[in-house]
């Protein structure tokens, strides 16, 4: 929610809000509407925030849940760059919050006391929906983006259901006191602290994908932002100013991100060209410029001799950038993830 207090998430004519909410199949023109897209931008704001506070409420934590998993599963059902991934892990989240003795609670229910009689009822119970799943995919009876939408919308009626019935009241006193929000895991602890801090990253000047700014419509790069609270991003590293523009190339990929506007973080630029295989060094031609400064690239001549270096192991696998728009305002996925980074020089 944080990452959305931006002035374009605000704007109805960019917002990411507005993009999902025009997919939905809504009646009598309500999806164009633009009194419905202001309503589409600030409900996500108000019940995002909703959610947090209640679920840190000890006597509303409950009302937190279930909004939290109802909202969560609808936006699941939204068909822009599957965002069951993304709903599937806020339900893991949200598990996190449930009263110590749900569990027990949900196998003295008609469910439970069915999947309790015998012990491999549960583990039959998940492999015969993973078959389920593998089976639909494998006689090709639906697409997988279907047939994965379905597996979802069939597992969170469920789940939604058994955290609606079975954790409205807490039996173990100290899940109605704040003290039913610590734990004696102190790992959990650091944890939370590391999640918080991944999604501090773009802010700081690291990694700008995988720390849930997605359709947020947020940019932090070159010193620049459009967040209303973080006015100058505290840069403590430098990987969003060093920044790449295509100037010529022979690769199709390059010439479609020049075209578009987009700049690449040179750790971005080195890290798809230390993948390129040798065969393709030997015809690949690029002038670039990074920071004020032309580059080239040819099978005879290399002005920077880094360029081919392969990232650190810390680095490749952990540390993931954006694409820079150049146009502004900041509209929805205005970065264009680049879905098919592996495919890159490899004539796919």
């Amino acid at each position: 929610m944080f990452h959305k207090l931006n002035t374009d998430f605000l704007n109805p004519e960019t917002s990411c809000a507005v993009k999902l909410w025009e997919l939905y199949p809504l009646p009598f023109g309500l999806a164009d509407a633009l009194w419905t897209h202001y309503i589409a931008i600030y409900a996500a704001l108000i019940i995002e925030t909703a959610i947090i506070v209640m679920l840190f409420i000890p006597r509303l934590k409950y009302v937190g849940l279930v909004l939290g998993l109802g909202f969560h599963f609808i936006l699941g059902l939204n068909g822009y760059r599957f965002f069951v991934a993304f709903s599937s892990m806020t339900f893991s989240l949200h598990f996190l919050f449930l009263s110590a003795d749900f569990v027990s609670r949900f196998q003295k229910g008609k469910a439970g006391i069915v999947l309790s009689k015998n012990w491999w009822n549960y583990p039959a119970l998940v492999l015969g929906l993973l078959a389920l799943y593998g089976g639909i995919l494998a006689l090709d009876l639906m697409s997988f983006y279907y047939a994965t939408l379905s597996m979802f919308v069939l597992v969170s009626v469920c789940i939604i259901g058994a955290v609606a019935i079975y954790a409205r009241n807490g039996t173990v006193r100290a899940d109605n006191t704040w003290r039913g929000l610590l734990t004696p895991n102190k790992g959990l602890y650091l944890l939370s602290a590391l999640y918080f801090f991944n999604c501090a990253m773009p802010y700081i000047g690291l990694k700008t994908e995988q720390n849930l700014n997605m359709f947020s419509n947020l940019y932090t790069e070159q010193g620049q932002t459009n967040h209303i609270l973080i006015t100058s991003p505290p840069y403590l590293f430098d990987y969003q100013t060093d920044i790449v523009r295509i100037l010529k190339s022979n690769d199709p990929y390059f010439l479609i991100l020049r075209d578009e506007g987009l700049l690449i973080p040179y750790i971005e630029f080195r890290r798809m060209l230390s993948q390129t295989p040798e065969d393709y060094r030997k015809i690949l031609a690029v002038l670039y410029e990074r920071n004020g400064k032309a580059e080239l690239i040819t099978p005879d001549r290399t002005t920077d001799p880094d360029v081919f270096k392969p990232l650190s192991p810390w680095l490749q696998d952990w540390f993931h950038f954006r694409y820079v728009a150049t146009k502004r305002p900041q509209v929805c996925n205005g970065h264009r993830l680049p879905e098919y980074r592996d495919a890159i020089f490899k004539g796919k």
